[in-house]
């Protein structure tokens, strides 16, 4: 068994940074692409709290943190959370994209940004 524990341990660590990889290239254009930005911090997040949790029980069933046990347990129910609701947020760009609807002045993109950023952060943060 440890050499899963691991391969566990290895492959969500290059999980964390694969997915962060390509996040200064999206973060180029704030404006836009916030859904996706959000997508991949939460998925880098939950991908380093596993990788966390595989090396601080690794080969133990004891409780040697419990208050890490508490709110990686609680982060973990808010990134399931997080991660549709950054899908939401993609699905609301492509529908504007779509539909014709841009932003025609720099004040509706700005207005697009912070309810991405209100309802990404917001409702799992909320929750």
């Amino acid at each position: 068994m440890p050499a899963v524990t691991t391969s566990f341990s290895v492959l969500s660590c290059i999980s964390f940074v694969l997915v962060l990889i390509s996040l200064p290239w999206h973060l180029k254009s704030p404006l836009y692409n916030t859904g996706i930005c959000l997508y991949m911090a939460w998925t880098s997040l939950g991908c380093l709290n596993l990788f966390i949790n595989s090396i601080m029980w690794r080969d133990t069933m004891s409780n040697i943190a419990p208050v890490w046990c508490d709110i990686s347990t609680k982060f973990m129910t808010i990134v399931g959370i997080a991660l549709p609701v950054a899908s939401l947020c993609i699905s609301r760009h492509l529908y504007h994209l779509t539909a014709r609807c841009a932003p025609k002045f720099k004040i509706d993109g700005w207005r697009g940004l912070l309810l991405d950023l209100s309802i990404g952060l917001g409702v799992p943060i909320v929750y």
